[in-house]
């Protein structure tokens, strides 16, 4: 599975019963892959707690040295997990 194809996996098992660290997981690589680095945290609101967390779940994985690479791996575990065929 490359990255494109985790992505489109991703999109259509958006009902997987996946965990929120999973799901925050799966977004920070997501973001890192496609976005780069996070933004300055005072673009964000500080009363919404969701985007909160998913903010610091991206800022987690800012060193990632081959996001893509990561988030194929975890779509793939969850997949497994989930047993999910890709």
């Amino acid at each position: 599975m490359d990255f494109d194809q985790a992505v489109k996996f991703v999109e259509e098992n958006k009902n997987l019963p996946t965990t929120d660290d999973e799901k925050l997981m799966i977004y920070a690589l997501y973001k890192m892959a496609t976005v780069g680095q996070p933004p300055d945290t005072k673009q964000i609101n500080p009363l919404n707690l969701k985007e909160i967390k998913k903010y610091e779940a991206w800022k987690e994985f800012s060193d990632s040295k081959n996001p893509e690479k990561l988030y194929v791996k975890l779509v793939e575990k969850l997949a497994a997990k989930y047993n999910i065929r890709r």
